[in-house]
Parts: C-alpha cells; structure tokens; sequence
C-alpha cells in the first residue's frame, strides 16, 4: 500500500537539462497561497536554494545563487517580482 499526500500539487517549471537546454518539468510544490505558491518555485530556480531537494534529476536552477527575493505582490492577476541585485551576476 503507498500513501499519497493530497496536499502536494505538481507545477510546471522550466530548469536547464542534462544538456543545458530549457526544458519544461514538474515540481511538487506545498503553499495553495499564490504569492507563496510563486516564492516556492521561484527559490526552485535559483542555484542552491533550499528547494533543490524538490528538482528532479538531470535538471539544474539557473538564477544565479546567491539571488534573493525582496517582495512579491498579486495584483490584477499579475505577479510582481523585485530581486536583489544578486540576480544581474553570472
């Protein structure tokens, strides 16, 4: 018998593969809140975030590490994003 958490949903993202092209692939995600919902798979983008664990294998984030997020807002269905300057370096 397997238990399934219903609490988890999946999103599509879209990481570097193995052959460093963008491809799209699914992550399990926590938060229903849609601000919080898009922090959590914003940190899944950004090399060596605490949601590297979430990313499957032979993908890889591709914000710089080191990139924080200083506000998200939700207004008029959009989403809003304002990074640290952390984000310009490469």
């Amino acid at each position: 018998m397997e238990y399934v958490n219903k609490d988890f949903k999946t999103n599509t993202i879209f990481l570097l593969n193995s052959n460093n092209y963008l491809a799209s692939t699914k992550i399990i995600t926590e938060k229903t809140d849609i601000v919080e919902k898009a922090k959590e798979l914003i940190n899944a983008l950004i090399i060596d975030s605490n949601m590297q664990d979430k990313i499957p294998n032979g993908f890889k984030a591709l914000i710089p590490s080191g990139t924080n997020i200083l506000s998200i807002t939700y207004d008029n269905n959009l989403i809003k994003v304002n990074f640290s300057k952390d984000l310009l370096n490469t």
